[in-house]
C-alpha cells in the first residue's frame, strides 16, 4: 500500500486503481488533504462503474464524494434508475443531508417520471391490495368498489401502465405455499391487453427487487458488449413488510407444467420441453427463433444464478415463455443461501441445467456444435462479469446495511468470490465448464423436481384445458381480423416422418393453413378430397356468424403468415447455426474434423486451451462414437518431456474440454518449436486410435496477443523421429 501511495502519480494511466490509491492514503487529516484533492484533479475520467465504490463508507470526504457523484451522473437516467436502490443506501453515509448525492437523486427525479416514481416508492398499492385467502371472490368485489370510487391507477411497479377495472372472474391463485394472487387488470387503453399482476404475503420481496436489479445490470453490461443473451426479467415492488406486487410475464408456464404434460415422471423425461416448444411453435421458422431463444436465455441464466447464489430452484421456480425464452422467478433463497430438504440441501448443483434442457439445445441429437455454442456463450457471458467484480462487490456492500436478509459484507464477499477474480479468463472458461458438466450429470435436480411434483398432485385439479388440443391457445375474429374466404391451391407431398400429402388453404386475407389429407401417400385420393375439403370451405363461410366466425373457426384456421414462411425458405440461418469457419493450415487433404484451440504467452508461461473437437469420425469403430481425448507436445521433443493430454470424453463425436495447458518456458524458447496437437480414440481394450492432428509453427504466430480459431484436423501423425528428417 506504501509503495502504491508513493507511485501514485504515475499511475494515471491505470485510472480505475483510484480506489484502491486513495485507500492507500497515508492520512485522512487537514494537513493530507491538499495531497489527495491534487491527485483527484489530475485524474483521468474514471469509468461509472468504478465510481459506485467511492460511496462507500470507507470514502466520507466531501470531495471525493461530490467527485463520484460528478461521475455517475453522467449515466443515462433510464439506465441510472437501476441502481437507485444502492443510491438510495449511500445516503446513509452523506456527512449532511445537503449532499451532492441528494441533489443529484432529485434533479433526477425531476427529469424522470420513471426515476422519481421508483424513488419515492410509490405506496398506492397497499390501497386496494388483498389481505385475505379464503373469501377472494368477496374481498375482490371489494376492490371493484374501491375502482369505481378511484377511476383509475397507476400501477406501482410502472407508472406507464394505467388501468380502470379489475376482472373478477380472471383472477384466479397459484398453488405454491403462500398462496399468492392472480390479479387481473382492466387497461385503460381498451385496444391494449388486460395486465396480469401477483400480489403476494409471505416473503421479503426485497431480496427479488436485487435480484432481478442484478440480473438487469448483468444483462446491460453483455450488450455492452454485444452478447445478446436475451434476458428476460420482470418488475417486482414489495410495499410493506412480506408483502408486494410482481408483474406477470404472459404466454409462458413453468417447467412443472410443461413436464408432468407427460406424466409425473416428466421431469426424468427429455422430450416434454422440445416437444412443448415444437406446439407453440408450428412453422420451422419459429421454432428455430424459440431454440435459439431458449439457448441464450438458458445461458444467461446459469450465469447469472450461479454467481447471485440463487438457491431453492425447483420446477415452479424456473418458467418458459412460448417464444422460447427461459427465465427464473421467486428468489428467496440467494446468496448461498440454500433450501434444506431434512439435513440434506435440495440445491447439489452450481445452477439448473438438465437433460432436457440439453436435448433442446442439442435438437434432440446428442452432443453436437450447438451445444458447445451454448458452453461459448456461458464462458463469454462469465468473464464479462467477470471485469466487473469489483462493480458487484461495491453494489452489495452498499446494500449491506439495508436491512434486507442475507444481504451482508459476507454476502458481498462472496458475490466476489464467486466471479474468481484471481483467475484468468482460461482459467475460469474452464471451471465453469466443470460445473456445466455437472450440473448435467447430477440426477438429484430431476429427482427435486419430482418430490416436487408429487408435493403439488394435491393441486392438479386446478388447471385451465385449450380449445382444441393440437393448438396452444384460442383465437378469435379479434385476434386475427375478419376471415373473408378461404381457398385450397395446392397440395404437397411430405415425408416426415412418413409420406403423406398435405393442402395449403388461404383465406383471402392472405394467411395459409396446413392439413394432413388422413392416412392415404396416393395422390389420386388426396386429389379426390380436395374437392371435398374445397365443398367444406364454401359450406362453412356462409353459415351464420355464430358458427363461421366463432373461435372454433379462428382457432383451426389461425394464420401462419405466408410472406414469414416464404422468407423462411430463402433466408440464410447464419445466425442460428454454428459460424463456418476457414480453415488455416495449407495441408487440408485427409482433413476429418476441427479442433478450437487458444494460444497466449502470459506471465511467463505458454498457455494452451483445448476448447473444443467437432465432427470427429472413428475409422475403428464403425458406426459407435469415439472416445475422445487430447495430447500435445512441443516438437522437437525427444524425451518426450512436454506431453500434455486432457480428460476422455465418453462416447462424442463433438467433445468439449475448456481444459489449459501449461508450459513454463522463456518465450524465446517456445518460439523455436512446434506445437503438435493430436486426437485420439481412447479404447480400453486395444490399442488407441489416431483421429487426427494439427501442426503448428509457433514462431509464425502472435504470442503476446490471445490467439483463438478452429484448426482442421489432418490424417498425418508427426513423430520426434521424422520431425528433425
Amino acid at each position: 500500500m506504501e509503495i502504491l501511495w508513493q507511485y501514485r502519480n504515475y499511475l494515471h494511466e491505470y485510472k480505475n486503481l483510484l480506489p484502491r490509491i486513495l485507500m492507500a492514503a497515508k492520512s485522512w487529516d487537514w494537513g493530507c488533504l491538499s495531497e489527495i484533492y491534487k491527485l483527484l484533479a489530475d485524474w483521468p475520467q474514471l469509468d461509472p462503474m468504478v465510481a459506485f465504490e467511492l460511496l462507500l463508507p470507507q470514502f466520507p470526504d466531501l470531495k471525493i464524494r461530490e467527485f463520484a457523484i460528478n461521475i455517475i451522473s453522467k449515466i443515462n437516467t433510464d439506465d441510472l434508475v437501476d441502481f437507485l436502490p444502492q443510491l438510495i443506501q449511500a445516503l446513509k453515509f452523506e456527512s449532511y443531508h445537503n449532499s451532492s448525492l441528494a441533489q443529484m437523486l432529485l434533479e433526477q427525479s425531476c427529469k424522470s417520471i420513471r426515476f422519481a416514481h421508483q424513488f419515492f416508492c410509490c405506496r398506492s398499492v397497499d390501497e386496494f391490495c388483498l389481505e385475505s385467502r379464503g373469501i377472494l371472490r368477496r374481498e375482490l368485489q371489494v376492490l371493484y368498489e374501491r375502482f369505481e370510487e378511484k377511476g383509475r391507477l397507476l400501477m406501482p411497479y410502472n407508472p406507464s401502465i394505467e388501468v380502470c377495472g379489475v376482472d373478477i372472474k380472471s383472477c384466479s391463485y397459484f398453488t405454491s405455499n403462500a398462496f399468492p394472487l392472480k390479479l387481473v387488470f382492466k387497461n385503460s387503453n381498451q385496444k391494449a391487453d388486460p395486465v396480469y399482476a401477483m400480489y403476494k404475503v409471505g416473503d421479503d420481496l426485497r431480496q427479488d427487487m436485487l435480484t432481478l436489479q442484478m440480473v438487469n445490470i448483468m444483462d446491460q453490461l453483455w450488450l455492452k458488449q454485444s452478447l445478446d443473451l436475451k434476458m428476460i426479467t420482470f418488475s417486482c415492488l414489495a410495499t410493506g413488510p412480506k408483502k408486494g406486487i410482481i408483474e406477470l410475464v404472459t404466454e409462458s408456464d413453468t417447467l412443472r407444467k410443461i413436464q408432468i404434460s407427460s406424466g409425473v415422471t416428466g421431469s426424468f423425461k427429455d422430450r416434454p420441453i422440445k416437444e412443448w416448444l415444437q406446439r407453440h411453435n408450428p412453422t420451422e421458422l419459429e421454432y428455430r427463433k424459440a431454440v435459439e431463444n431458449f439457448t441464450y436465455s438458458c445461458a444467461g441464466y446459469c450465469v447469472a444464478t450461479y454467481v447471485l447464489g440463487v438457491g431453492d430452484r425447483h420446477n415452479d421456480n424456473i418458467m418458459l415463455k412460448q417464444s422460447g425464452h427461459l427465465f427464473h422467478i421467486d428468489f428467496s433463497k440467494f446468496l448461498g443461501d440454500t433450501q434444506m430438504f431434512g439435513s440434506f440441501k435440495r440445491d447439489r448443483v452450481p445452477f439448473v441445467l438438465t437433460s432436457d434442457m440439453v436435448y433442446v439445445i442439442n435438437d434432440g441429437e446428442k452432443q453436437t456444435g450447438k451445444f458447445q455454442h451454448f458452453i461459448d456463450l456461458c464462458s463469454q457471458a462469465f468473464n464479462i462479469l467477470r471485469k466487473h467484480h469489483d462493480l458487484f462487490y461495491s453494489l452489495f456492500m452498499l446494500m449491506s446495511r439495508s436491512g434486507i436478509p442475507g444481504v451482508t459484507e459476507n454476502a458481498a464477499q462472496y458475490v466476489k468470490r464467486a466471479l474468481l477474480p484471481g483467475q484468468t479468463d482460461a482459467q475460469a472458461s474452464s471451471m465453469f465448464t466443470r460445473m456445466i458438466e455437472e450440473s448435467v450429470k447430477s440426477v438429484f435436480t430431476q429427482f427435486n423436481f419430482f418430490i416436487h411434483n408429487l408435493a403439488q398432485l394435491k393441486f392438479s385439479s386446478h388447471q385451465e384445458g385449450a380449445l382444441l388440443s393440437f393448438v396452444p391457445k384460442t383465437y378469435s375474429q379479434q385476434t386475427d381480423g375478419k376471415i373473408i374466404g378461404v381457398k385450397l391451391f395446392s397440395i404437397q407431398k411430405r415425408y416426415t416422418p412418413d409420406k403423406h400429402y398435405k393442402s395449403k388453404t388461404t383465406p383471402y386475407c392472405f394467411i395459409y393453413y396446413r392439413m394432413v389429407l388422413g392416412r392415404s401417400n396416393i395422390r389420386s385420393v388426396a386429389e379426390t378430397r380436395k374437392v371435398e375439403i374445397e365443398q367444406f370451405l364454401e359450406s362453412l363461410l356462409i353459415k351464420a356468424p355464430e358458427i363461421s366466425q366463432c373461435d372454433l373457426v379462428y382457432t383451426f384456421f389461425h394464420p401462419l403468415l405466408r410472406d414469414e414462411q416464404e422468407e423462411a425458405s430463402k433466408m440464410n440461418y447464419s445466425k442460428l447455426r454454428e459460424p463456418v469457419v476457414t480453415p488455416t493450415n495449407s495441408i487440408t487433404s485427409g482433413i476429418q474434423g476441427e479442433i478450437k484451440l487458444s494460444l497466449h504467452y502470459k506471465k511467463d508461461k505458454f498457455h494452451v486451451m483445448i476448447i473444443h473437437v467437432r465432427n470427429l469420425v472413428s475409422d475403428c469403430r464403425g458406426t459407435d462414437l469415439p472416445s475422445p481425448y487430447v495430447k500435445t507436445y512441443l516438437l522437437p521433443d525427444p524425451d518426450k518431456q512436454t506431453k500434455r493430454k486432457t480428460k476422455i470424453a465418453r462416447s462424442s463425436a463433438n467433445p468439449t474440454y475448456n481444459e489449459l495447458l501449461e508450459y513454463k518456458m522463456s518465450l524465446e524458447q517456445i518460439r523455436f518449436r512446434m506445437l503438435q496437437v493430436t486426437v485420439w480414440d481412447h479404447d480400453r481394450l486395444g490399442e488407441n486410435n489416431f483421429l487426427g492432428a494439427v501442426y503448428l509453427k509457433l514462431h509464425d504466430l502472435d504470442l503476446s496477443q490471445e490467439d483463438t480459431r478452429w484448426h482442421p484436423l489432418q490424417r498425418l501423425q508427426l513423430t520426434n523421429n521424422n520431425f528433425f528428417s
